[in-house]
């Protein structure tokens, strides 16, 4: 039966040996991760849950800002949930935003924003974040969205990436078509030197 300590007359980095040192860090490893992640689980359960009313507010007046007609509600989840969560001050913020927008009918999203500022000079940050998280799908230096956000569907059809490849946005993420094998003998002999393989 081995003891916790290492026989006499051997060296301590004998006991230690170095396969159960890695195995032993991959434990620890794998265990703090496994907490970050039960603790990042738990902090978001207990954080408030998005009501289907701040979601539903929070589109109207995106596309007040955005000057759309369509957007997509998905998409406004997740950047309202990005905006708000672990920031109170933005949501305070968000909420006296809505608390201006909601009462009355507005013509454009000009009109909007200049009584917005008169209200609040505070802001104009907040607008600049949520037509970020739209336009550019990032909402505090990190991605909500990327392939729908509006920067692209705008330029849709217009503006092609600086390729030698004219596709559209994206064209290499969806499948090339099929193309059938060509049953034809070619019009002309490949030009093979009857030296080669020799």
């Amino acid at each position: 039966m081995m003891g916790s300590s290492p026989p006499k007359g051997r060296p301590i980095s004998a006991f230690f040996s170095f396969p159960w040192c890695r195995r032993h860090i991959l434990t620890t490893g794998l265990s703090v991760v496994a907490l970050s992640v039960t603790a990042d689980i738990a902090s978001n359960a207990s954080s408030s849950p998005l009501s289907s009313a701040d979601v539903l507010h929070f589109m109207k007046l995106s596309l007040c800002l955005t000057d759309r007609k369509t957007l997509d509600p998905v998409l406004g989840k997740a950047l309202f949930s990005k905006l708000t969560d672990n920031n109170p001050k933005r949501r305070t913020q968000l909420d006296q935003l809505l608390a201006l927008f909601n009462p009355q009918t507005w013509d454009n999203a000009n009109h909007f924003v200049k009584e917005a500022v008169k209200e609040n000079p505070d802001a104009p940050p907040l607008i600049r974040d949520i037509l970020h998280g739209w336009y550019r799908g990032i909402v505090d230096n990190k991605v909500v969205v990327y392939r729908s956000a509006m920067m692209f569907s705008l330029t849709r059809n217009i503006l092609y990436p600086k390729t030698y490849a004219n596709g559209d946005l994206f064209y290499w993420t969806t499948r090339p078509p099929e193309v059938p094998l060509p049953k034809a003998q070619p019009a002309m002999q490949p030009d093979v030197p009857e030296t080669l393989g020799q």
